[in-house]
């Protein structure tokens, strides 16, 4: 006989033995020509209650039923199997109070599941908004950006972005300088100013060439020479292209740029 048919005929018999116990201490008296009919009804009720304890052993992280189950006939395993008749023979006991409890306990699981995965969702959502006032979306106008797998992966691609990249703090004007060694031509300024006027800190290639009108492959020229001289810095992403934000030296070099223009 195999684990799993000697686990289903200890829940059965524990069953119905419950089930006799509990009809033997009912309170109310039965009439002799009814006693079979309501013996029955006490069994099956037991083995009722006595199927459900392995969930009930389930709901209360109990690995008992798994262990009977990938044992071979051992002391140890019979010794757990004893241990799941004694669980079942007092639900079968205990039927009603046993079943409500643990109808209780598990729809209690239920909504707690439902609740924190809600509060997921909405911490992905929040993610993905803080994503967006960041970094700029890909290229791709035919991928779905609504669905929650794509929320999770961009907020778990800002936080990559975070990790990796120490020195990657927003420049805000009071903490730089123009430096006047610096000299940029016309397609560089323009794509100095693509990314610092975007309102994003992180830029595609395709979105600052769609902001200065030129190709792309123009623009990642310009970018490629900008990286080499330290005004901007590039990232990889896992699915997307690569993006650019400035340096502080590009955000001085900005400034000493504006303060060339004839007044």
């Amino acid at each position: 006989m195999t684990m799993l048919a000697s686990l289903l005929v200890t829940i059965a018999i524990a069953g119905v033995v419950g089930g006799s116990i509990n009809y033997l201490l009912a309170e109310k008296p039965v009439p002799v020509g009814q006693r079979l009919r309501k013996w029955w009804q006490y069994a099956v009720i037991g083995l009722g209650a006595s199927f459900t304890v392995p969930l009930f052993l389930n709901t209360i992280s109990s690995s008992l039923v798994k262990e009977v189950l990938s044992a071979d006939l051992t002391p140890s395993a019979a010794a757990n199997l004893l241990v799941i008749a004694g669980f079942c023979i007092l639900a079968s006991v205990s039927s009603r109070a046993f079943m409500q409890t643990l109808t209780s306990r598990v729809l209690k699981i239920a909504q707690n599941a439902n609740q924190t995965a809600k509060s997921a969702l909405e911490t992905a959502t929040h993610a993905q908004g803080e994503v967006d006032k960041v970094i700029e979306p890909d290229d791709r106008d035919d991928i779905p950006h609504t669905r929650t797998e794509d929320i999770v992966a961009a907020a778990t691609a800002i936080t990559k972005f975070a990790a990796d990249d120490k020195s990657g703090e927003v420049i805000s004007d009071e903490q730089v300088e123009p430096d006047e060694n610096v000299v940029l031509s016309t397609a560089e300024a323009r794509t100095l100013h693509a990314i610092s006027g975007s309102g994003y800190i992180y830029r595609t290639v395709g979105g600052i060439a769609s902001t200065i009108g030129v190709a792309k492959s123009s623009a990642q020229l310009v970018l490629s020479s900008l990286e080499e001289r330290g005004l901007v810095k590039s990232k990889s992403s896992d699915n997307g292209p690569r993006k650019y934000r400035l340096t502080a030296g590009g955000q001085r070099a900005i400034w000493s740029h504006e303060l060339r223009k004839p007044k």
